[in-house]
């Protein structure tokens, strides 16, 4: 992690240097890494692309495998990769497997993203994976138009889980506000339960606006659970730059946590009888 006062520093470009040094030097024909939702818009990018499922990495929670074909030249300056800005195409020609990679890797992960779909398709997407209807009166959307709703989603992704995954870690550093679309999901704190999350709701907005840790655990608790992660940093300079949209949002937000309250009251009195 680059510190906040070296992130407008030369720091990252010379350590995406030393990266495609390394890479050239091994002649390495693909990069392979494990990545959290608050981090994949800066590795897709880089040029990095999901190849599988998402999983639950022990102490951090939900995690995306990525790969980086080297060779794929095309694809680096398609999306605009600054490793394409430090090599050129014959420097890349070593490698011999790039075709044989892209096939094998051709896209299984569970994850849309807008950075492969413009703005309307993405936010299509969006409306078919949810179920807001199941959940009217907690979606975050309410009262927002159609433009409001492209901003607050933009640079975001849906990705699907399984049950048993762990969305979120307790005590994690991680920011991402997630929007349950569809299945359920369970908030548990030292093995107990705290609240039951239903399509609609939002999870991860404690450590978003406190700006702590990760309070609890959140677990999918069925296996047709999938999430709009929105982006962190999209969401801060809108909240920051944009006063209507944002009162909109954080009216919902409010909405969302008082019938948690509620819900989770319900359930302390179920535990107790």
């Amino acid at each position: 992690m680059v510190e906040e006062q070296s992130r407008r520093s030369n720091i990252t470009l010379r350590m995406y240097k030393e990266v495609m040094h390394f890479v050239l030097e091994k002649k390495a024909e693909i990069v392979l890494l494990d990545c959290e939702p608050h981090h994949l818009n800066s590795y897709l990018k880089l040029g990095f692309r999901p190849y599988a499922n998402t999983y639950s990495y022990p102490g951090i929670g939900l995690v995306i495998p990525m790969a980086l074909i080297s060779g794929d030249y095309e694809h680096l300056q398609r999306v605009g990769s600054p490793f394409a800005m430090l090599t050129t195409e014959e420097d890349l020609n070593y490698c011999q497997h790039v075709e044989e990679l892209n096939r094998l890797l051709s896209p299984k992960a569970k994850i849309i993203s807008q950075t492969n779909l413009d703005a309307k398709d993405f936010l299509e997407q969006v409306y078919k994976e949810s179920e807001p209807q199941k959940n009217q009166d907690l979606s975050i959307f309410n009262a927002l138009s159609e433009t409001e709703i492209e901003r607050i989603i933009e640079k975001s992704h849906v990705i699907e889980c399984s049950k048993g995954d762990r969305i979120i870690e307790k005590d994690n550093a991680a920011k991402t506000i997630f929007i349950v679309m569809s299945g359920f999901a369970e908030v548990r704190r030292d093995g107990h339960l705290l609240a039951v999350i239903s399509p609609g709701e939002v999870i991860g907005e404690i450590a978003f606006f406190l700006n702590v840790k990760r309070s609890a655990t959140v677990l999918a608790a069925t296996d047709d659970v999938k999430l709009l992660s929105l982006d962190e940093a999209s969401l801060s300079r809108m909240m920051k730059f944009e006063s209507a949209i944002a009162n909109k949002l954080l009216q919902n937000f409010c909405r969302g946590l008082c019938h948690r309250i509620i819900n989770g009251v319900e359930i302390a009195d179920l535990r107790t009888n």
